[in-house]
């Protein structure tokens, strides 16, 4: 078990947030893979998309979380052929706490209709507080930008997340009475933040060894003490903000691994490097007990990954 010695110099809220999130996860949100999938977004030229391989892909993901979690509490939203990116639910929504989400206004324009079916489900969860970023003006996010480690809500400013929704979701984020901080980090080079950076739980960060990468922990890590101290935490948390166990494994595609309590969720096909991180994270980390592979080559082709394909709610 990793050892940390930082928690007697934290604030009790602090300490009482120390449970990962992750490891609490009741609830996840998915949605089926659309006709359409062949049109979806993506920066890769001339690309092909077999959209039945797509399908057969996102069950065998799904079929990961069915065998985690009770059925009644997996909700499942129909595809939409209007919208091509429909699967990648993540960009919807923010959760923000275990009863608040933050409804994004994404950034490409042809992906917001898609937050419709999002709202609704939220709805039917009776989620006692939904804060939705189409009632502020000039804002967007996209969920892809937000990872929330348990200590920080790292935030990509991005081409689809702008400053304006940064500080939508700092507003809502104070409106549940939450003192996680924001640490807004310039993503010059990539999509999203979370194309380079996941996260297993509070203390242990999974990282793309690339270029990009490495510039976006380093700008992260750097970025902590102004920005933290700017969100009402004070300077306490700036004696941890070098306690992040820094994994770094080959590319964006292996660094994009999903949590979901005791199980890591990574992909297919991945290098010794990467498999030998994700074995040692097993071996190090209590209550992560075992190692869910599943394919995600037909969702690379639409700069997709693990994390997109579902929104996880935890108590």
């Amino acid at each position: 078990m990793l050892q940390y010695s930082i928690t007697n110099n934290l604030p009790t809220y602090y300490i009482q947030e120390m449970t990962s999130h992750l490891t609490r996860i009741n609830k996840v949100i998915l949605r089926h893979v659309p006709h359409t999938l062949e049109s979806a977004l993506t920066s890769i030229q001339n690309v092909v998309i077999d959209v039945n391989e797509a399908v057969k892909q996102h069950q065998q993901y799904m079929d990961v979380i069915q065998n985690e979690l009770p059925k009644e509490n997996i909700f499942i939203c129909a595809a939409d052929d209007k919208y091509p990116d429909c699967v990648s639910v993540e960009d919807s929504a923010v959760m923000i706490s275990p009863d608040a989400a933050l409804l994004t206004h994404m950034g490409n324009e042809t992906r917001r209709g898609e937050s419709h079916e999002i709202l609704s489900t939220f709805k039917k969860l009776g989620l006692q507080n939904i804060i939705d970023m189409r009632d502020y003006e000039g804002a967007y996010m996209d969920g892809g930008d937000v990872l929330n480690t348990g200590r920080h809500f790292f935030v990509g400013k991005s081409t689809r997340t702008n400053e304006a929704g940064i500080q939508v979701l700092k507003d809502a984020l104070k409106m549940v009475n939450s003192k996680i901080p924001v640490v807004s980090v310039p993503v010059p080079n990539t999509l999203h933040y979370k194309c380079c950076i996941t996260c297993v739980d509070e203390y242990n960060l999974i990282i793309s060894d690339t270029v990009e990468g490495r510039n976006l922990i380093q700008s992260s890590l750097q970025l902590l003490t102004s920005d933290t101290d700017e969100n009402h935490i004070g300077s306490q948390l700036n004696v941890d903000r070098h306690n992040y166990n820094l994994h770094y494994v080959e590319n964006d595609v292996a660094a994009n691994i999903v949590r979901m309590n005791n199980v890591l969720i990574v992909p297919q096909n991945v290098n010794e490097k990467s498999q030998t991180v994700y074995n040692n994270l097993i071996n190090t980390i209590d209550g992560l007990d075992e190692i869910k592979h599943v394919p995600n080559g037909e969702f690379t082709k639409i700069d997709g990954s693990l994390t997109c394909r579902s929104i996880l709610l935890w108590e």
